[in-house]
């Protein structure tokens, strides 16, 4: 077993962990980012900022290329993994 080290969060963080096809993992919090890390060696590779409220949710496309975030923002975000570039930014959702 590999141990991909400590996940740093605030108190009463909450953190949704997702795995890619390319050995990324994905984390979302309350702090209103995302952090992609490399699944091999828990180095954190990019942290994901835009997001103005809690990241919810977070979800690989089917070839782990991008990574789409869901916000209490009511945005939803589409981000290049390899760059960690936000690629474009859906709004207009309302109450869930």
């Amino acid at each position: 077993d590999t141990t991909l080290g400590t996940v740093g969060a605030s108190e009463g963080a909450h953190l949704h962990l997702i795995l890619s096809r390319l050995r990324r993992l994905a984390t979302s919090s309350k702090d209103g980012t995302a952090k992609v890390w490399n699944a091999d060696t828990g180095e954190c590779l990019h942290t994901l900022e835009g997001h103005t409220s809690w990241v919810y949710n977070a979800a690989f496309s089917p070839d782990g290329a991008l990574l789409a975030t869901a916000s209490g923002d009511s945005t939803a975000m589409v981000w290049d993994v390899e760059t960690g570039k936000r690629l474009f930014t859906l709004k207009g959702h309302q109450g869930w």
